[in-house]
């Protein structure tokens, strides 16, 4: 796999959806399902997020292993730390505008929202890389 760690995204913003539904499998039910525009900064390794999207007066509700974060705050953490980890080694950072974001009422398990996070983009990421390393070599 490519490494991106020091070159700049193709375009100023890309779109990153995150759409994992594993439920009706017992134990192990999750989902994660939101969808953000994606836009690299200056701010080497710094993540943000913004949301940008109505959310039901559950989400508001705090998560019962949190400490009295709610639902959403719990959510966006762990999808700022996938980003942060997807993103360490790289010169740039990112703005993550948040445009749909779906939480489960009885299924939120929010580690799963980093590990999806951190997943999508590394792919996203290395994807992205690979027409700019053919063009260096011409």
């Amino acid at each position: 796999m490519p490494s991106h760690d020091s070159y700049p995204p193709q375009a100023a913003s890309w779109e990153l959806v995150v759409h994992e539904k594993h439920l009706n499998q017992g134990v192990h039910e999750y989902m994660v399902w939101y969808t953000a525009t994606c836009v690299a900064t200056s701010d080497a390794g710094t993540v943000r997020i913004v949301v940008d999207c109505a959310l039901p007066a559950y989400c508001f509700e705090p998560h019962p292993n949190s400490e009295g974060a709610s639902l959403v705050e719990c959510a966006l953490e762990h999808i700022r730390r996938g980003a942060t980890a997807a993103i360490e080694r790289a010169s740039f950072g990112l703005e993550l505008l948040i445009t749909e974001l779906r939480i489960h009422p009885v299924d939120f398990q929010p580690k799963r929202f980093d590990e999806h996070t951190r997943n999508a983009l590394t792919r996203q990421l290395a994807q992205r890389a690979e027409p700019s390393r053919g063009t260096e070599s011409g």
